[in-house]
């Protein structure tokens, strides 16, 4: 009687100890960004087309977070495209973010689901995020209430990345007509 509370208790104590350490692990959800770079360091790349081993591009946009005040970084209205509250409301769209951010912290976002090899994730970058309300036309195609988030280089102002999607059912129906 008495080996059995012994083990009952043990039982016990390992099903909370466990339960502990499972809940644990569960409880802290990993970022998009370390789920990417997770997949890079766990897969590597296949050979080029003679057999040579790929290489991973180097970094040209460089960490510059600490390097460099917010005075040496461009203002958003300096970003080649920005329009001023008024004129972008002309044109039926509405700033939802104008940020500054590392490239960490905007792959984390989960606007785009592509990564860019050549940009540090603690570079800054400006994210500029705009929806609008009637139809905005992207490469000379119209997409009805677009969601247009773009990516700048902050220290050099230079366009990186854009990235368009839509509520509408039928947004891109006249990029799938050009295939």
């Amino acid at each position: 009687m008495k080996n059995k509370k012994i083990i009952l208790v043990f039982s016990f104590v390992v099903l909370i100890v466990t339960s502990g350490v499972s809940f644990a692990a569960l409880g802290k959800e990993k970022s998009k960004f370390e789920y990417v770079t997770e997949s890079f360091s766990k897969h590597s790349p296949a050979p080029g087309p003679n057999g040579e081993k790929v290489k991973y591009v180097e970094k040209f946009y460089k960490k510059n977070d600490q390097l460099l005040t917010a005075s040496k970084m461009k203002k958003v209205e300096e970003l080649s495209g920005y329009l001023d509250e008024e004129k972008l409301a002309k044109k039926g769209g509405k700033y939802i973010r104008k940020e500054m951010m590392t490239y960490k912290e905007y792959i984390n976002l989960g606007v785009d689901d592509s990564y860019m090899h050549d940009v540090d994730p603690d570079r800054l970058v400006w994210v500029i995020s705009t929806k609008f309300n009637k139809t905005h036309y992207v490469d000379g195609n119209p997409v009805e209430k677009a969601n247009v988030t773009s990516l700048f280089d902050a220290e050099t102002g230079e366009f990186l990345s854009v990235t368009v999607t839509s509520d509408a059912p039928n947004a891109f129906s006249e990029f799938k007509k050009g295939e």
